[in-house]
């Protein structure tokens, strides 16, 4: 009889462990089915943002944007142009000096046809003497052409004392059109190469003040004092006022006829390379 039970009672145990197990699976059955689908809801919602983001319409640009996105390209494009302007205009000065076109093709990189082409259209015939190229002259592009050289110089020394001008900004702005040679911005130039001149006066040569003093004072010269005479005088033998001197510039170096021929850029960049080439001698 004890063995019936122990028989009955090993059955029984049996029994239980098969039903814990099946309800074991079940569970784990329920568990793996909650799983698989917890992952398809965010699989199919990850697929609805991606093809929403595919199919969203894409934010429009502002004018402010744009104007930003075509103020850098606009600024080389009328760089450029001024540029080619310029170098046809010292074409036509180059062969006033006599220079021929071969010479005046390999410091161009053009080809000798389309300098004499560009000599051909300058008609040469008719064209003023060459320009005067003293350093002491006092029409408003020639001066500015000098402050921008000095500064330029300027800019070059102290970078070499491993320095940085307060100009330096202000000339790389002015070489890439991106500062005009407005009467504004040049008083901003003049103020920051007087700032230089202090700051770094035991670097620099004494001939960089000196020029700065010459140019400073020809361009503080009031313009209406320098031709509310000459006006007046001039109108009355019929020749143009623009080409006459005033008595306060009448002991200086006065610009030829070839000065009001020439466009203001062509009269900066003279000036502004010959003071380059005065201060490095001078130093």
């Amino acid at each position: 009889m004890a063995g019936k039970d122990n028989r009955h009672q090993i059955d029984g145990d049996t029994r239980q462990q098969h039903a814990d197990g099946g309800r074991q699976q079940n569970d784990d059955g329920a568990r793996q089915h909650n799983h698989d689908r917890t992952r398809q809801h965010d699989d199919d919602r990850t697929g609805k943002q991606q093809d929403n983001g595919v199919h969203q319409a894409p934010q429009a640009l502002t004018e402010e944007q744009a104007a930003r996105i075509l103020a850098g390209m606009n600024e080389v494009i009328r760089a450029g142009e001024e540029m080619r302007k310029l170098r046809t205009e010292m074409i036509t000065m180059f062969a006033a000096f006599g220079w021929t076109q071969d010479t005046i093709a390999q410091l161009t990189e053009m080809s000798q046809p389309a300098v004499s082409k560009q000599v051909k259209k300058s008609k040469l015939g008719d064209a003023p003497p060459p320009m005067d190229l003293s350093l002491d002259q006092h029409d408003i592009p020639w001066l500015e052409g000098r402050l921008w050289g000095l500064a330029e110089e300027i800019s070059e020394a102290t970078e070499a004392c491993d320095d940085t001008a307060r100009c330096t900004r202000y000339v790389n702005a002015l070489a890439r059109g991106r500062k005009r040679f407005t009467p504004q911005n040049m008083d901003e130039l003049r103020r920051l190469v007087e700032e230089d001149l202090r700051r770094h006066q035991p670097h620099l040569p004494s001939g960089y003040r000196d020029a700065y003093d010459q140019i400073s004072r020809a361009l503080d010269v009031p313009p209406k004092a320098t031709s509310s005479t000459s006006k007046s005088k001039s109108t009355r033998k019929g020749t143009s006022a623009s080409t006459t001197t005033s008595p306060s510039t009448s002991r200086s170096t006065s610009a030829p006829t070839s000065t009001s021929t020439s466009s203001p850029s062509a009269r900066r960049t003279l000036a502004y390379q010959i003071q380059r080439d005065q201060l490095r001698g001078d130093s």
